[in-house]
């Protein structure tokens, strides 16, 4: 799966400290390491979708596809205009 998130106006990448961190994380296959950085982070930005974006793609590569789809869906029932 290819990692595509975060690139914003003219290329212009705005990101916390954890989700750096948990992109580092997930960069170097340490699945459980950005699901654990990410499920934090999640408490202190609950609206930031890219923290949930990377947490089911982490839950993806740790092939934990019931995960992966349940963050989305949820996701998708918060925010997604086209429900």
């Amino acid at each position: 799966m290819a990692l595509s998130i975060g690139i914003g106006v003219a290329g212009a990448i705005h990101r916390s400290e954890a989700v750096e961190a948990a992109l580092r994380a997930y960069t170097e296959g340490q699945y459980p390491k950005a699901v654990q950085i990410l499920q934090a982070a999640s408490a202190s930005e609950p609206q930031n979708s890219e923290i949930y974006l990377l947490l089911a793609k982490s839950y993806y590569e740790m092939q934990d596809f019931e995960r992966a789809s349940n963050r989305i869906r949820l996701q998708c029932t918060r925010h997604c205009r086209w429900r």
